[in-house]
C-alpha cells in the first residue's frame, strides 16, 4: 500500500510477528477493534445529540438513539469490508481515534460555561477546554496516521461546537469568517398567539 499509515502497519506487523501469515488472528484483531469502535459510538452519539444537557426534555430519547445508532453501526453491511479484509483495519483504527477524539472534545466543551444560545463566547476557553482540544488534536494525529480521513476530526469538532453547543446559524458563521458583527439571535420567549375567535 502506497499510503503512509504507520499505526495500521505497526498493528499488522505485530500480528505477523505473533502468528506469521495465519489469517485467524488478523481477523480476530479486526473484529475486536470493531467492537471497540461500536462501544465508542454510544457516548459519541449521546454527546453529539445534546446528552450533556442532563435530565432535560428528550434525554431518554437521546440515550435510546445512541444505543440504536451503535447497534446499527455494529451490524451495518457497509462495515463488512473494513472488518473482514485484513487491510481494512486502517478504517477501524481511524474510527477508534476519531470517535475517541470527538468524545474527549465534546465532553470538555459541553461542561464548560456557555454563552447564551445564539452568541459566540467573548472569553477565552478555560484550561479544561484547552486540554480537551489538545487531546483531540493528539487523537487526530493518531487517526491520520491510521488513515487519511482522520484529518477531518478538528473540522467536525469546530462545526459541532459552533452549531450544536452555541446554537449559531450558518449566517453567523459567514459573518464571523468575514469579520463582521453577527446580529443578535431572535427572541425565543415570545408568548403564543391567541387562538382565532377568542
Amino acid at each position: 500500500h502506497k499510503s503512509f499509515r504507520p499505526i495500521t502497519s505497526i498493528t499488522l506487523r505485530w500480528n505477523f510477528q505473533r502468528v506469521g501469515l495465519n489469517p485467524y488472528e488478523f481477523h480476530l484483531t479486526n473484529a475486536a477493534l470493531h467492537m471497540v469502535a461500536c462501544l465508542l459510538v454510544v457516548p459519541a452519539t449521546w454527546l453529539a445529540l445534546g446528552g450533556f444537557d442532563g435530565d432535560g426534555p428528550g434525554s431518554d430519547a437521546v440515550a435510546h438513539t445512541a444505543l440504536v445508532t451503535a447497534l446499527l453501526f455494529a451490524v451495518h453491511p457497509v462495515h463488512s469490508e473494513a472488518v473482514e479484509n485484513v487491510t481494512g483495519r486502517a478504517e477501524v483504527l481511524m474510527a477508534i481515534f476519531f470517535l475517541g477524539g470527538f468524545i474527549v472534545f465534546a465532553a470538555t466543551v459541553s461542561r464548560a460555561p456557555r454563552a447564551p444560545a445564539g452568541t459566540w463566547p467573548a472569553a477565552l476557553p478555560g484550561p479544561a477546554v484547552v486540554v480537551g482540544s489538545l487531546v483531540m488534536l493528539g487523537c487526530t494525529t493518531l487517526a491520520l496516521l491510521s488513515k487519511e480521513m482522520g484529518a477531518t476530526l478538528p473540522m467536525l469538532c469546530a462545526f459541532w461546537d459552533f452549531f450544536s453547543v452555541h446554537r449559531l446559524s450558518l449566517r453567523h458563521l459567514v459573518l464571523l469568517l468575514s469579520g463582521e458583527d453577527a446580529p443578535p439571535p431572535p427572541a425565543t420567549s415570545a408568548a403564543p398567539a391567541p387562538a382565532p375567535g377568542r
